[in-house]
């Protein structure tokens, strides 16, 4: 990983704060992202990547699975499919497969009763 300057840091920054507002949309992509932070998707992916090891698609995905746990840990939603949804991915079996993936422990598991 490449130590990062000024420039690096806003746009990882501005990458992180896209990503938490955006959490809720299904049409957000990183090529949306590159478009905002004005760069091209390829830059944005080689840079993001050097400067954090993974790349803005990851750290997107990371970051709803994230927010769809707290979603699950604190009862904010009642359904598996509504965490998914609340998170932006519409393909709940995806979800549910990432997510296990992700945490090895199934979104169901905590649902509360």
């Amino acid at each position: 990983m490449t130590e990062p300057n000024d420039d690096d840091q806003a746009m990882l920054r501005n990458f992180r704060q896209l990503a938490a507002r955006a959490v809720p949309d299904p049409t957000f992509t990183v090529a949306r992202a590159a478009d905002l932070l004005d760069m091209s998707e390829r830059s944005l992916y080689r840079r993001f990547r050097e400067l954090t090891g993974q790349t803005p698609y990851a750290y997107l995905r990371e970051h709803r699975l994230h927010h769809a746990r707290q979603l699950l840990q604190e009862g904010a939603v009642r359904s598996v499919e509504e965490a998914a949804f609340a998170v932006g991915i519409e393909d709940v079996a995806y979800f549910a497969r990432i997510f296990y993936r992700h945490f090895r422990q199934r979104a169901s598991d905590l649902l509360h009763p």
